[in-house]
């Protein structure tokens, strides 16, 4: 079983940390295994760089069907998406700030959800604690990062 926590960071951050996302990584870490007087540090500086999930429009993309994979909602805030032929499956919990996913099986059907997610917006940041493993769902044009980051 696999299991990531995306988040939606803010564009300003995704400039700035191009090339550096072992920081970004490094933060949600310390956050995740920090102790109670840290954790409450960690999560400010973690809103501080995410942004609120758009939950509509997540909804919305993880409800789409199609020959791959199919869709159910399981309760208010969590979906589960299954390519039945394989027996895999992906859950996916909306939170405020993250999307929490845990998925068995083949890994195409993450890469389903990640390229849905993509299409809604391209600063998702993934990160898997357990495994050490972190990245954006979509590269970044390192030259629209670097225009970007000299606009200001």
């Amino acid at each position: 079983m696999r299991s990531y926590q995306l988040y939606l960071l803010d564009e300003a951050i995704v400039n700035r940390y191009y090339g550096q996302e072992i920081k970004l990584f490094n933060l949600f870490c310390e956050r995740f295994t920090a102790d109670h007087s840290l954790k409450f540090l960690l999560t400010k500086q973690v809103e501080y760089i995410t942004k609120p999930l758009p939950t509509k429009d997540v909804s919305n993309i993880l409800m789409q069907e199609d020959y791959y994979l199919s869709s159910e909602r399981l309760d208010l805030s969590t979906f589960r998406m299954e390519h039945r032929s394989s027996g895999s499956w992906i859950d996916v919990k909306i939170k405020d700030q993250h999307l929490l996913l845990l998925a068995f099986g083949k890994l195409e059907i993450e890469t389903r959800l990640f390229e849905r997610l993509k299409e809604l917006n391209t600063y998702f940041f993934a990160v898997n604690v357990g495994q050490k493993r972190f990245g954006w769902l979509g590269p970044i044009k390192k030259v629209q990062a670097f225009q970007n980051s000299h606009s200001i």
